[in-house]
This record gives structure tokens, sequence and C-alpha cells, in this order.
């Protein structure tokens, strides 16, 4: 889970990158600065890629693939409508991980 954590922190990141530039912070919002995005869907991509991997091998069910695809369009629906630039963007979309994890949690316990 290790990437979901690096999504969610870099999304939250970018909340207050200004202030990491000017204090000399070396956070992940500015370390990647316009290819924010391009890093957390990719970070995104690895974990639900993880995930589908191991359902998939416990359960061998086509059906559990089908959410994982459903919930990799809503996480990409979501990355398209961030903002980085925006501090009240980017405090909403790192709270929706709160929704993420809870679909991934269901996700996991009925596989």
């Amino acid at each position: 889970m290790h990437f979901w954590t690096l999504s969610y922190d870099t999304i939250y990141a970018y909340q207050d990158r200004n202030d990491d530039i000017s204090n000399n912070v070396k956070s992940t919002a500015v370390l990647f600065g316009e290819k924010g995005k391009l890093f957390v869907r990719f970070s995104y991509f690895c974990m639900l890629s993880i995930i589908s991997y191991l359902s998939w091998k416990s359960s061998e069910n086509l059906a559990s693939l089908g959410v994982i695809i459903v919930i990799l369009i809503g996480i990409n629906i979501i990355i398209n409508k961030w903002q980085p630039h925006s501090t009240e963007s980017s405090n909403y979309y790192f709270r929706q991980n709160n929704l993420l994890g809870g679909v991934i949690f269901l996700y996991l316990l009925f596989i």
C-alpha cells in the first residue's frame, strides 16, 4: 500500500507546494512539479495492479477484475478533475482518499 500513500501524500503536498519551495522542503510536490498528476496516476496504477494481481490469484474471478477496472476509471476521473495549483482542489481530492480506502476495503472484504 506504499504506492497509495505516495499518491494521496503527493496530492496533500500540493496544498503547500509554494511554502515548501520557499522553505527549501523537498516534498514530492516540489520534486515532480508540473508532472505531479502523472506521478499520482502512476502510483495509483501500481497500487491497483498489485491489488488486482493478488485478488486474481486468490479468487480467479473475472468480476473482481471488473471492479478494479471501475475503481481505476474512478481514480482517473478524480485525477483529471484535480487542479494541483489549487489549495482547495488538492485538499478536496486528498480527502477523497477516505472514500477510496473504504471502497478498496469493501472490495477486499468481499472477493
